[in-house]
């Protein structure tokens, strides 16, 4: 291991700022189960997506992050990712954001849902998903700014506290919500 007391070269100077200019800066949410989490991410987004989206016992953790279109994608423990719209999403999918588009969530919830709980429901296949990650036309995610809504802490899931401790230690800004 080399010894850090020691100035960085140039190039891991380059290197280092090359990560900070391109690498996603992640806010995650921690806390205990039904803490707020989610209400507190749809706040920042500005509407009730996650609320509509994401079922509140979603096993694993959820990303918010950029995409010209709204779509949900499942990361699997194989590697392989599902997505909601494989070919020619909706016409909607872009407005997602953009005003009040909760409407159009609530008609298609149906379907979002059945998608997300087939494979986050606990004790169901979330043992075989990773994360979910859900992309938003949001100008302000552009910026490279990636929400994370972790599972809730203190209930009888092990498994959501190894995704909780993963997701610390990826986050570059943590919140933690107390009662």
């Amino acid at each position: 291991m080399q010894d850090r007391s020691l100035p960085l070269t140039s190039d891991e100077v380059e290197e280092l700022v090359d990560y900070l200019e391109t690498a996603p800066l992640r806010l995650a949410v921690f806390g205990e189960f039904s803490a707020g989490k989610t209400t507190v991410l749809n706040a920042l987004i500005g509407e009730e997506i996650l609320s509509v989206a994401v079922d509140p016992t979603t096993a694993v953790p959820t990303r918010i992050r950029y995409g010209r279109e709204f779509n949900i994608f499942v990361e699997r423990t194989e590697g392989d990712e599902l997505q909601l719209f494989e070919d020619d999403p909706p016409f909607w999918t872009r407005f997602v954001g953009r005003g009040d588009t909760l409407s159009t969530l609530r008609r298609e919830q149906e379907v979002i849902q059945d998608f997300l709980w087939r494979w986050t429901k606990e004790g169901e296949r979330a043992g075989e998903v990773e994360r979910v990650a859900i992309e938003l036309p949001l100008d302000w995610l552009k910026q490279g700014i990636e929400l994370v809504d972790t599972p809730g802490v203190n209930n009888e899931f092990t498994r959501h506290q190894g995704f909780t401790e993963q997701e610390a230690g990826a986050a570059d800004v943590a919140v933690l919500l107390m009662d």
